[in-house]
């Protein structure tokens, strides 16, 4: 079996021994097996494993618009996840919209698939993105988002704009990038 070997400061080092790592005396570093559940051993392993969701939020919108799809020019809806109020990282934050999804938990997911082109694209950098339901194009999150005169460049935006606010129920939880208005 092949080893991953942990950070474990010297007063830390019964909690590891508790969880199941192993000292490798030669190389004076605890380790644990491929095999072993990383879950438990995650403040010992540095950046290795990453949080499984950075964002929370019990007051989040799944907010459409209109836009054209940038390759065939048909007019198509786009949406988008907008927190009211949230956690990002575990600090309180209010008004953001979420973008370059790359994680959402099974209650958020059973919620957006009443929108079937608002969905992962393929792998490995698999996001959650705005699909064209004509020509099937991924429909950027930076034109999006981040450019003066996209649909969710700011939110809740100017009042000429036609945007709908779909409530989500629950708890969410994703993983992505959280923007504020410019």
């Amino acid at each position: 079996m092949s080893r991953t070997y942990l950070y474990v400061p010297y007063e830390e080092r019964e909690d590891v021994r508790a969880l199941g790592a192993s000292w490798d005396a030669a190389a004076k570093c605890w380790y644990i097996e491929t095999a072993q559940k990383r879950t438990s051993f995650r403040r010992w392993l540095g950046d290795l494993l990453p949080e499984p969701f950075s964002i929370r939020s019990s007051k989040a919108f799944v907010v459409s618009a209109g836009a054209l799809c940038c390759r065939c020019d048909a007019s198509i809806e786009v949406l988008c996840i907008y927190c009211a109020e949230g956690q990002v990282n575990g600090e309180t934050q209010t008004g953001f919209t979420v973008s370059n999804i790359t994680a959402v938990d099974a209650d958020l997911q059973a919620q957006l698939l009443r929108w079937p082109w608002f969905c992962f694209g393929a792998k490995p950098a698999a996001r959650l993105l705005n699909h064209c339901p004509h020509c099937g194009t991924v429909q950027p999150d930076d034109l999006l988002h981040d450019e003066p005169g996209g649909p969710f460049f700011e939110l809740p935006g100017p009042a000429d704009r036609a945007l709908r606010y779909e409530r989500l129920i629950g708890c969410i939880c994703l993983t992505g990038d959280e923007g504020f208005e410019p």
